[in-house]
């Protein structure tokens, strides 16, 4: 019997962005795939690879599989959009093309949903984090929502895609203006895995990009942080003070470091060490 793939109508709709992972891809597949929710579409946004991507893909035989391919590199978040804006479903999770989910990931964010206010924006998940034989849980209670999350699609179309400008910290800038405009929800339980794989984004290197990009971004939206009624944005205003005043720390200008120190805790107060690591750089 031979069904016509455009008859299909999906809720969820994942979306993996791949470059060049053709030897890893096949998991991140997989995963989707093995999914215990079944009504899905699986995005595959090839972003102009140049090795055996395309033909990993063709042997699936799944239709829910959708092949796009960029003529040639464009970046990650050119890549996620054109997956996003191609998607039918009612819900978008996003997946990278080297990480997986564990069978039960849809199925149970999209039982948060369902007993959850209809203005949920996203349900996001703990996960294990494994580098060769080391696995770790990944992040705790208090982490921010940006990995492995499972969107109401209600929400690209009120905060818009992921800025194409940035090569770096584009999922931050794209969280930032999510936290101000809808609440979230985190499943304390690992259901997907990251690998940290050769040829992961590392930018630890360039440390005054990194402050470059977190200021712009500070910039752009604190006036929306503050003024949010969600918690979260409060949080995370005070969050990405925090940081920058680590990153400064670390290039040892502590007068500047002192500075977003008190900027993160004077916003977030119930965070101690924010005044601590403050205090701390008077000893330093």
């Amino acid at each position: 019997m031979i069904i016509d793939r455009n008859k299909i109508s999906p809720l969820v709709s994942i979306v993996i962005p791949a470059y060049n992972r053709a030897n890893l891809l096949k998991r991140a597949i997989e995963s989707t795939i093995n999914q215990t929710y079944k009504n899905l579409e699986i995005i595959i946004v090839d972003d102009g690879s140049s090795d055996n991507t395309e033909q990993i893909v063709q042997e699936y035989r799944d239709l829910r599989i959708q092949y796009i391919r960029n003529s040639k590199n464009r970046g990650a978040s050119v890549a996620r959009n054109i997956g996003i804006k191609s998607s039918r479903g009612d819900f978008i999770a996003l997946l990278d093309s080297d990480d997986e989910y564990l069978p039960k990931k849809i199925e149970k964010s999209l039982q948060v949903f369902k007993n959850s206010p209809k203005n949920l924006g996203v349900v996001s998940s703990n996960f294990w984090k494994r580098e060769g034989e080391k696995k770790n849980i990944g992040v705790s209670k208090r982490t921010p929502f940006i990995y492995f999350g499972v969107f109401r699609k209600e929400v690209f179309e009120k905060i818009g895609f992921f800025d194409e400008e940035l090569e770096i910290y584009e999922d931050l800038d794209f969280c930032t203006r999510l936290v101000c405009k809808f609440p979230s929800y985190f499943i304390n339980e690992p259901l997907a895995i990251y690998h940290f794989t050769e040829g992961s984004r590392s930018f630890g290197s360039n440390i005054k990009r990194l402050i470059e990009i977190k200021k712009l971004i500070l910039e752009r939206y604190a006036v929306d942080l503050k003024e949010s009624k969600h918690r979260l944005a409060l949080c995370e205003f005070a969050r990405i003070n925090y940081y920058l005043g680590k990153d400064f720390l670390s290039t040892g200008q502590a007068k500047e470091a002192r500075k977003y120190f008190l900027k993160a805790f004077f916003a977030y107060p119930v965070k101690i060490e924010y005044l601590a690591k403050f205090l701390g750089t008077y000893l330093n």
